[in-house]
């Protein structure tokens, strides 16, 4: 079961870099090509909805792995699973779970030169603390768009997007985005 929560989260994180990569390239792609910012300019409906997807998609997803509620999945529940289920992150259990993928051989080969305990109570208190770090940002000036604008039409709003925009910058959704990598 931890195998599915940890693909299932690998899942998430790569959705949320998909639909911001994605739409960063497109915007830095038309901005440095006059003539791709004509076409796309021909077919604005097209880009825009690709634009508006990408930016709806990562905030909801984004909603998704910071989600508190405990009957939901998100980052800091699989945390708790991880500390739970500590006996999972020792050398002799990586070298079963990689034989799922590998023969005996190279899955012992694998972990011939890892520590027997591969995460320690210090590292996992790291890990929660960039987390919530991660989370208090997100929760500041992400939460609110994707409540307000993205995941609801909150009528206080309308016209008012930009006022919820100006609370965010690229290089904190950026920061986020890593550190749920790491």
């Amino acid at each position: 079961m931890f195998d599915k929560k940890l693909t299932l989260f690998r899942n998430e994180i790569t959705a949320a870099e998909n639909c911001y990569y994605l739409h960063k390239t497109i915007h830095l792609m038309i901005g440095n090509d006059n003539d791709l910012y004509a076409e796309v300019n021909k077919n604005s409906l097209f880009g825009n909805s690709v634009l508006s997807t990408t930016q709806v998609s990562l905030f909801i997803t984004l909603g998704r792995i910071f989600d508190k509620d405990n009957s939901s999945f998100s980052v800091l529940n699989l945390l708790k699973d991880c500390n739970r289920h500590k006996d999972l992150f020792t050398k002799s259990q990586l070298e079963l779970r990689k034989r799922t993928h590998l023969s005996p051989e190279n899955a012992a080969a694998y972990v011939k030169d890892m520590p027997e305990e591969l995460a320690t109570d210090e590292e996992f208190e790291f890990l929660k603390k960039q987390v919530e770090s991660c989370k208090d940002i997100f929760d500041k000036n992400y939460k609110p768009l994707r409540n307000k604008i993205f995941g609801h039409k909150d009528i206080s709003y309308i016209g008012r997007e930009r006022e919820l925009f100006s609370q965010t910058m690229v290089g904190e959704i950026e920061a986020i985005l890593i550190c749920l990598i790491g």
